[in-house]
Order: C-alpha cells, then structure tokens, then sequence
C-alpha cells in the first residue's frame, strides 16, 4: 500500500532503477513517498564547489557518497513511471536556524536541502 524512500536515489549511479522496482512492488493508486538532495540548494552548491573546483571525491556527508540530484529529473523519472505528485514539501532552507527543520511548502522548497514528495502509482 505504501512505500517511502528516504535520501537514497542520490546515493546511486542509476536511480532510476530503484524508482522502477519502488513501481513495480507498489499497488495500484499506492503511495510513494520519497525525499532526495536537491541540487539547487545551498548544499547542492557546496558539492559542486567541492567536487568541481576544489576536486574532493567521496563522501560528502555522514551518509555516504551523495550526487545532489535536480528536482525536475526526479520529478521527471517518477512521471516516466507512471506516478502522480501529489505533494511537495521542502526541508533545510538554510542551514541555521529556524528555518533548518521547518517544512518548506512555497516556490522556496525548490531550494531546500530535502525535497519531499508525496506520490501515487497511477
């Protein structure tokens, strides 16, 4: 009925994949939920400051390798899948204050650190 996946489409090479077998062990009109590093944020920037001009490799963070991915590529392989987005929230805005764990529901979640969707398999 349910299947969530937290920050670990951007940990793969082909995340693709994982959002086929999440369709392919769902019932239909299920829900997905799933979150990822956004790219056009603040951290999305710093990673590709650190692996573009100061070309540090590995983890860039305390859970792994990571790649930032852009919301529209995720958005775009859960539509190619056959899910509908039915919510969109943002977390981690900036990385100080209260806006670090607050959710994020205007045109700012786009630039959040965490994208969360709420998705349904059509």
């Amino acid at each position: 009925d349910e299947v969530t996946c937290f920050k670990k489409l951007e940990m793969l090479p082909e995340p693709e994949k994982l959002v086929r077998e999440m369709r392919r062990v769902l019932k239909e009109n299920g829900k997905l939920i799933v979150s990822f590093w956004n790219s056009r944020s603040i951290f999305g920037l710093w990673y590709s400051i650190k692996t573009g001009m100061l070309r540090k490799m590995g983890p860039s963070s305390n859970e792994g390798p990571v790649k930032p991915l852009s919301y529209n590529r995720v958005i775009s392989m859960l539509k190619q899948d056959g899910f509908t987005v039915k919510s969109v929230y943002g977390t981690n805005l900036l990385p100080i204050g209260s806006l670090e764990s607050r959710l994020i529901r205007g045109p700012l979640k786009r630039f959040c650190r965490s994208i969360i969707l709420e998705c349904e398999k059509k």
